[in-house]
């Protein structure tokens, strides 16, 4: 039975519509792999000591504890966006972006312990409100981000998987992208090379995966840069220098241009 369910107003017997179904169907995948993928993150943090939280992740000017904050507040952003959505209001996901930044530098100071309790109940307040929101609603536009994004809701979920699987590899605690399962990192490249393509200057043309036939176009012409899914996506996202990526020209491994 789909978590999702119809608005209480609606009779139990009603028919569901086709396009209802889809999308709860759609939902209810995207939240089982987002469960999954908070768990293992949250086995990750329940390892971590003290100095380890306070201790500098892979991102520059964070310690793991800015991104383990960052974290628990984006569950509340993106809920923040689907609140909105229910009710009727335009509700952002942060008050500012200046806000935003204050509340992961506040919190980034916590013990291991109160990092551990707002990942699990942030997590949790968004699995909540994902389920509260009338099915029909989904293919509604929300403003994601501080650049508002029009954005249809129901890939909600799946920007939240996004946020976890890579701050994850953030944290710099031995879960790398090849961790990713392989539908996650497929559907990073599907997401994010429209961007690339749209709004920089790319200095490969495709990115190619071998092994699954796949290919994804991002500039007009240059060489290809193959390999693993995991690792293009992890390339294009800044999270690698490409070791093992090849570009079929023999050249270097070029840097990939800022993501964000």
């Amino acid at each position: 039975m789909s978590t999702l369910q119809p608005s209480s107003d609606e009779p139990s017997t009603a028919a569901v519509a086709p396009r209802d179904a889809e999308l709860a169907a759609q939902l209810d995948t995207a939240m089982a792999e987002l469960s999954a993928a908070t768990g293992r993150l949250l086995t990750s943090v329940r390892k971590l000591t003290e100095d380890a939280v306070a201790a500098p992740s892979r991102l520059p000017r964070w310690s793991r504890g800015h991104v383990l904050t960052h974290i628990a507040r984006n569950a509340d952003g993106l809920g923040n966006l689907l609140i909105g959505l229910r009710d009727g209001v335009d509700l952002p996901m942060y008050p500012s972006a200046a806000a935003r930044d204050q509340a992961i530098e506040d919190g980034a100071g916590r013990p291991v312990a109160e990092h551990l309790a707002d990942l699990e109940a942030s997590a949790a307040r968004f699995a909540q409100t994902v389920a509260s929101v009338p099915i029909s609603l989904f293919d509604e536009i929300v403003a994601v981000g501080p650049a508002r994004i029009p954005t249809p809701a129901h890939q909600l979920p799946f920007f939240r998987i996004r946020e976890v699987q890579i701050h994850h590899v953030d944290l710099g605690v031995g879960f790398a992208p090849d961790d990713w399962p392989k539908a996650f990192a497929v559907r990073t490249l599907d997401q994010l090379t429209p961007f690339f393509r749209n709004q920089r200057t790319m200095p490969v043309q495709r990115l190619v995966d071998l092994a699954l036939d796949r290919a994804w176009v991002v500039a007009d012409d240059g060489p290809e840069l193959s390999g693993s899914a995991a690792d293009l996506a992890s390339w294009l996202i800044g999270r690698s220098t490409g070791p093992e990526l090849a570009v079929s020209d023999g050249s270097p491994v070029p840097t990939a241009p800022d993501w964000v």
